[in-house]
């Protein structure tokens, strides 16, 4: 018994702490009702654009917040691995026409489009809603599941893999997008067949943030 209630202690003491690394975990509650304003523009702009989306309902986005650099100052390896490397960070916000003769800022982000059932249907990339036809070019692989089940509490893009230790990463789009499970961040790899970045494992994966880091020395 005693054991257990220890444990149960050290249990929640971890999920406080891998929840204060990532502290924009608890800016998408501030950033609610800009989130419900980006999902209206997507829904809005798949239908516009591709007809075929208007026999969707309850249609699930997945985000990937672009993160950038506020600080413009280089980030160092320990800065990546004990994830302090987000304080240095803000989201991005650009401005979108949301009719003719209007536009409005809304955040900026790869949002990803999947079923109630977890499949990928659609992309909208900072704005720009890709044909649905592509989805083929993507592994989704478990990714929708994911989804589906809640399991990825933030998600988030902007770096540059080549230039991760100097001032030009995260300072635009980049060629990252990484979900945090369960308080820790995983990369995407092999996300888009055009660039996989393993051409020997050419099926979607997640590779853990400490070995993506680890690797790029």
């Amino acid at each position: 018994m005693r054991f257990s209630i220890i444990f149960y202690l050290f249990t929640i003491c971890m999920n406080l702490c891998s929840q204060d690394r990532i502290g924009f975990i608890d800016s998408l509650d501030i950033c609610k009702d800009e989130i419900e304003k980006l999902e209206m523009f997507n829904l809005k702009k798949c239908r516009d654009k591709y007809h075929d989306y208007r026999k969707y309902s309850n249609l699930i986005q997945l985000h990937f917040f672009c993160l950038h650099n506020k600080t413009n100052s280089p980030i160092t390896k320990e800065e990546y691995l004990d994830y302090s490397f987000l304080k240095k960070m803000q989201f991005s916000r650009v401005r979108r026409k949301t009719v003719w003769s209007r536009s409005k800022s809304l955040l900026s982000t790869i949002s990803y489009l999947f079923t109630p059932e977890g499949k990928l249907v659609g992309v909208v990339r900072f704005g720009f809603v890709e044909d649905p036809n592509w989805m083929e070019i993507y592994n989704a692989g478990d990714l929708g599941r994911l989804v589906v089940k809640k399991k990825i509490s933030f998600a988030f893009c902007g770096g540059i893999r080549s230039r991760l230790y100097t001032c030009e990463s995260w300072k635009n789009s980049g060629d990252m997008e990484c979900v945090v499970i369960d308080g820790k961040i995983f990369l995407l790899n092999n996300m888009d067949r055009s660039f996989l970045d393993t051409p020997d494992d050419p099926k979607f994966h997640l590779l853990p943030w400490d070995e993506f880091i680890e690797k790029k020395e």
